[in-house]
């Protein structure tokens, strides 16, 4: 496993001092790609929830970033990274606006009722999901390339996004993947900066 390694290379740097694990910053969140391995010191809640009924040391809960997708939409670009662990996989999009960046984590969701987010073949405009509102704030289409050497994929997709009511942290989304035809949704959760750690092999970004 991942953090078994990772716990031995650890050994070997020494502490994050010697720069081996970097707290999660402005400055660095353009480095994260495929091959680095990221550590929630706060755990998300999405995460928290699969872990109920699970035997899981938490201490040693990191996720190795196994694949980056690039969007743009109309020029405006941002970052999808694919992390896993122990058969456990989300997505960490990373969006950089006005020279700030955001953060949220995302799970999908399978086996979806359509009925959820479509009526009358349209997306709706408020969903109901897990007993919480999601009403819809945002919406349009990107372009988006799968930086995968053995399978790139590019191509356009149409996104809604949705905000929940009774908890601002959360967020809903439905996808429209335009060349298969297949619709996509997932459930989000805001999160900080300082909530995780970024651990690299190389002594630092620089």
């Amino acid at each position: 496993m991942i953090s078994d390694l990772i716990k031995n290379i650890k050994g070997w740097f020494g502490d994050s001092e010697g720069g081996f694990n970097i707290k999660v910053s402005q400055k660095n969140l353009k480095n994260l790609s495929p091959g680095k391995v990221i550590t929630f010191n706060n755990l998300p809640e999405i995460i928290y929830n699969s872990l109920i009924g699970k035997s899981i040391d938490l201490d040693r809960l990191q996720f190795e970033v196994k694949l980056e997708i690039r969007y743009n939409e109309d020029g405006f670009e941002y970052k999808e990274f694919k992390i896993e662990d122990d058969g456990m996989e989300y997505w960490l999009e990373v969006v950089r606006d006005l020279g700030t960046w955001s953060i949220s984590i995302w799970k999908r969701l399978t086996d979806i009722d359509e009925a959820v987010f479509m009526k009358d073949g349209k997306v709706v405009d408020t969903i109901q999901y897990e007993n919480q509102t999601y009403n819809r704030d945002a919406s349009g289409s990107t372009k988006f390339d799968v930086l995968d050497k053995d399978n790139p994929v590019s191509g356009t997709i149409g996104y809604w996004r949705f905000q929940c009511v009774e908890d601002p942290k959360k967020a809903f989304s439905v996808s429209d993947w335009m060349e298969s035809g297949q619709y996509e949704c997932a459930v989000g959760e805001w999160v900080k900066e300082r909530d995780f750690e970024i651990l690299v092999f190389s002594g630092s970004f620089q």
